[in-house]
């Protein structure tokens, strides 16, 4: 499958993790090409008719075999499209675009990866982090995971495994340290070497913006995938634009569904992207 045809998928199952969180699992042809960790889908029930827009979700998972594939995909219920994403039953089928976009990318003198998670962008560094642990050579994994109370840690039980260290914080105090996961990540960041350490970051816009600020001044490595609105995922819509920066202060626009969704953090200009994320691994309700 060329990566921007609408290929079929089958519901495998659509389990509720708790009453707005679900992760499905889709069979696929054989023809579905191997994704990169933080490239993402975009997806919609067959049959529904153009009115409901597809919607675009981080792959969570991927299993490749001869006789086909199957990928997984962790995302909350917020809005009428995903209202309709969560009541699909195994043996239903969707249409799937993709993947999509820009991965993360690991450099040959990186040996500690550091993944930090705000909420749903769990989603594609828990992917990262399986890819990772499958390579020649697998890199330390240190996890800093957030989210406003312990019942929105989704997906910790499978992350935990894939982590020499892991890291939680809870807006209420509920799991792990009080606060926001960036002011954990901040008490601790002297810890990492950044001439063997790089970040990567998924979650809300306000944590990577923060996150920008904490790493300015430094020389620490950081790649994010950033949350946007999408409607066609393939660049033709333009309503995904984000600010960047170029040389010589210049400002210009990429489109985060084929420029990104990863970018190196210190490109992106926040005072000029808007903030459209909710960190729920759909970028869109």
């Amino acid at each position: 499958m060329k990566s921007k045809e609408i290929a079929p998928g089958a519901v495998l199952f659509n389990r509720a993790l708790t009453p707005e969180h679900f992760l499905l699992a889709l069979s696929l042809t054989p023809s579905f090409a191997r994704p990169v960790p933080g490239q993402f889908v975009m997806i919609r029930p067959e049959g529904v008719g153009p009115q409901l827009l597809s919607r675009p979700f981080s792959l969570y998972g991927y299993r490749g075999r001869r006789d086909g594939s199957r990928i997984e995909l962790l995302y909350r219920t917020i809005g009428a499209g995903t209202r309709q994403l969560a009541a699909l039953k195994a043996g239903e089928s969707v249409e799937i675009l993709g993947p999509l976009g820009r991965g993360f990318t690991l450099g040959p003198d990186v040996d500690e990866v550091i993944l930090l998670a705000g909420g749903m962008g769990v989603a594609p560094l828990t992917f990262f982090a399986e890819r990772l642990g499958r390579t020649k050579a697998p890199p330390r994994v240190v996890c800093y995971f957030g989210a406003r109370i312990r019942d929105e840690l989704i997906g910790l039980d499978r992350l935990s495994p894939l982590c020499s260290e892991l890291h939680i914080a809870t807006e209420d105090g509920s799991c792990g340290e009080r606060g926001v996961i960036t002011d954990l990540f901040a008490a601790r960041m002297r810890r990492h070497d950044p001439r063997r350490a790089a970040i990567y970051a998924c979650g809300p816009n306000p944590m990577l913006q923060t996150l920008s600020r904490i790493l300015a001044g430094t020389s620490l490595r950081c790649q994010v995938s950033v949350e946007e609105r999408m409607a066609c995922g393939i660049g033709a819509c333009l309503c995904c634009a984000t600010a960047v920066a170029m040389p010589g202060r210049q400002v210009s626009y990429r489109r985060v569904c084929c420029d990104g969704p990863v970018f190196n953090l210190r490109d992106l200009i926040w005072d000029m992207t808007p903030d459209h994320s909710d960190s729920r691994g759909c970028t869109s309700p």
